[in-house]
């Protein structure tokens, strides 16, 4: 697989699919490009119309955004089977898990935009509505554990992507050490199976 992926080191979405590719083998052959999506570049701009990272862009298949389809995409490449279980009813349940470890991103990025509006404009209940949202969902995964296991698949690496990025954006509110089960599960993860970012990826400059 020959492939351009587009993204930055910080957005939890493109660390999704970056620790996905990690995991299934498929990274070294795969092309990192840094976004400045301020500024973005002329390819990047015609592989998403919508100027969503990360984007996916093979020869074949052309330009892929969303990164579970991307994700999905990805386990097709490798074989099938190791992101999602192939029997029908475990697969629905292990999406199911999957979107609402997505929806902590969701949640928390809507919070995230929130604080960074200028003071005036700001919104409090807004800003405790995105919150209550975050803190329903991380309460719900803690008392998922278990069925979430240790393992890596769709719903374990986008719960890992979520929490190293609340932790990086949100620290102060102190959401996943208030729920031991969840941290104790993300550290015993990131010594097991989590990859550490490459060397120089998404350092290359836009096209």
């Amino acid at each position: 697989m020959s492939a351009t992926l587009y993204g930055t080191t910080t957005s939890p979405y493109v660390n999704k699919v970056r620790i996905t590719m990690q995991i299934l083998g498929l990274w070294d052959a795969c092309r990192s490009i840094g976004v400045d999506l301020n500024t973005p570049s002329p390819a990047f701009c015609a592989a998403t119309p919508l100027r969503q990272i990360p984007v996916l862009v093979e020869a074949d298949a052309g330009a892929i955004t969303d990164s579970t389809i991307i994700c999905l995409h990805l386990d097709r490449r490798a074989g099938g089977g190791q992101l999602l279980p192939k029997a029908e009813a475990a697969r629905t349940r292990r999406l199911a898990l999957a979107a609402v470890c997505n929806g902590l991103i969701d949640a928390g990025a809507g919070l995230r935009r929130e604080m960074l509006r200028p003071a005036p404009y700001r919104s409090a209940t807004v800003a405790a509505h995105h919150l209550a949202r975050l803190e329903r969902g991380m309460d719900h995964l803690a008392d998922q554990i278990d069925a979430l296991g240790p393992d890596p698949d769709l719903a374990t690496i986008t719960l890992v992507a979520a929490l190293e990025w609340i932790e990086l954006r949100h620290a102060s509110h102190g959401l996943t050490q208030a729920r031991p089960a969840l941290a104790g599960w993300l550290e015993a993860v990131q010594h097991s199976w989590v990859p550490a970012l490459p060397a120089g990826a998404f350092a290359t400059a836009q096209d």
